[in-house]
């Protein structure tokens, strides 16, 4: 069963992978890549915080730093005890060979593909930020799907790794903005 889910996670990454390989795609989803790095998307996250409620900033600015620290943990837990290669390692042979071809931008990344941190990253910041503010959840979690989207159009990631990510960094900030809901009311002394 493993093999085979493997085997058209292969098939599906190379699909994506080479399918939507052009210019465009090189300028938009390499840019998303770049925009899914933590130096670039925390700081786009805590201005978003600041513009959205400057009233609640320290408190939303402490849940949302918890956030980051949990799923990237989890993120790279999973990737030490999983140590899944990167599509440009794992299908080496294969490139050799010249039965197959990736397109891939940037790095020639080959170690620890499973989950995938920029997709976990993306989907850490966009789940929290809607669980902040709803009325943007759309573009939050657009924005999350196109990280995760490029990271297989850069030759970085299998669609997996992307799916895992995904899971990851949405669970990260589900959990932590619930519990901190629960230490609220208990602190004001509700009834959960």
């Amino acid at each position: 069963m493993i093999d085979l889910i493997i085997k058209y996670d292969r098939l599906l990454f190379l699909a994506i992978n080479n399918g939507l390989a052009n210019r465009a795609n090189d300028i938009l989803l390499g840019g998303f890549t770049l925009a899914g790095y933590a130096y670039f998307l925390i700081p786009v996250a805590f201005l978003y915080l600041f513009i959205i409620d400057r009233e609640r900033f320290r408190t939303n600015t402490i849940y949302f730093i918890l956030t980051l620290i949990v799923g990237a943990l989890l993120v790279q837990s999973i990737k030490i005890g999983v140590g899944r290669p990167r599509p440009l390692k794992d299908m080496e042979p294969l490139l050799l060979a010249g039965k197959i071809h990736i397109h891939n931008l940037f790095y020639p990344l080959k170690e620890n593909s499973f989950p995938s941190g920029h997709t976990q990253l993306a989907f850490t910041v966009a789940t929290f930020l809607a669980m902040v503010n709803r009325r943007d959840a759309f573009y939050l979690f657009l924005m999350a799907f196109l990280i995760g989207l490029s990271r297989i159009y850069v030759g970085a990631h299998y669609p997996l790794d992307v799916l895992s990510g995904a899971i990851v960094g949405s669970l990260a900030s589900f959990v932590v903005v619930k519990l901190s809901k629960i230490e609220n009311k208990i602190s004001k002394g509700s009834k959960l």
